[in-house]
């Protein structure tokens, strides 16, 4: 009698750094990460991170050039602190693998992804940005849960390692969604991503 070929088992795989499960072969959950691109993903948020109180309160003058200020045709717009991006390409530069996915409102608006855009190629930072988190209607923490979910499974782009999120506010839904010790919380008086290096 021919025998019936074995399905592989299927079991909960851990994703390295992230405290989070997926479900895989048995026989694939020895990921080879010496030979993979290891990833690690900055969550960013914009207002109260790369964007202070005094911008959004428009508590500057127009020449201030401490800040990347927008096209002066959308007055809505805030402007960023250059320390913060600074702080922020000293992060991502420092070690290799490390990518940035927008998690901040900003990335609903066309018009501000466009003016983010431009300000981080001015920086050298866009070649890091890998794209945005989903928008859903759980909160913040569930968004870059499922964009950590859906990424582990895209195994030719690398194996993410470790992640942080870079936000000043949505506090419970981060941490009731991802596991401790990966939220860094800025505060929206000086905004800034220097906690971040650790």
């Amino acid at each position: 009698k021919r025998k019936r070929k074995e399905k592989g088992k299927r079991k909960r795989c851990w994703i390295s750094g992230c405290g989070l499960f997926r479900w895989k072969r048995e026989s694939d959950c020895s990921l080879k990460m010496a030979a993979e691109k290891q990833r690690r993903v900055i969550f960013l948020d914009v207002d109260g991170v790369l964007v202070s109180s005094r911008c959004l309160t428009f508590d500057y003058e127009d020449t201030d050039e401490t800040l990347y200020h927008p096209d002066p045709r959308f007055t809505y717009m805030a402007p960023l602190e250059i320390y913060a991006l600074n702080s922020l390409k000293t992060i991502v530069s420092s070690m290799e693998g490390v990518e940035i996915c927008i998690s901040s409102t900003w990335r609903i608006e066309s018009e501000l992804m466009n003016y983010l855009s431009r300000a981080f190629r001015a920086y050298g930072l866009d070649k890091y940005v890998v794209g945005c988190t989903p928008t859903l209607s759980f909160g913040r923490g569930d968004e870059i849960r499922e964009w950590l979910i859906k990424e582990a499974q895209k195994t030719e782009k690398g194996t993410i390692v470790g992640f942080v999120v870079i936000d000043d506010a949505h506090v419970e839904s981060i941490n009731h969604s991802l596991p401790k010790g990966h939220f860094v919380q800025t505060l929206l008086k000086g905004g800034g991503v220097e906690l971040a290096k650790e």
